[in-house]
């Protein structure tokens, strides 16, 4: 990766309000379990997988969708 720093926008309302920013280092991460066998990603998000029909509801469809593991890392948050 040539430049692994990265910003990301979470939890935006309708509106734009209660805006959270993620900043760190990323990295494509292979070695990671594929979603349908990383049990703590499972527990997690297993009822916002189950409902979004995008993937068909599945944790498989879900992988098959998003099959490159990134992590994050040097974490700074903010918000407003």
């Amino acid at each position: 990766m040539a430049d692994p720093r990265v910003a990301l926008n979470f939890n935006c309302t309708p509106g734009g309000g209660d805006v959270q920013v993620i900043r760190g280092s990323a990295r494509v991460a292979l070695e990671l379990p594929q979603v349908p066998e990383f049990e703590a990603y499972v527990a997690r998000y297993r009822d916002w997988i189950g409902e979004d029909q995008s993937w068909g509801g599945t944790f498989e469809g879900f992988a098959a969708q998003y099959s490159v593991p990134i992590e994050i890392t040097d974490l700074a948050v903010w918000g407003w």
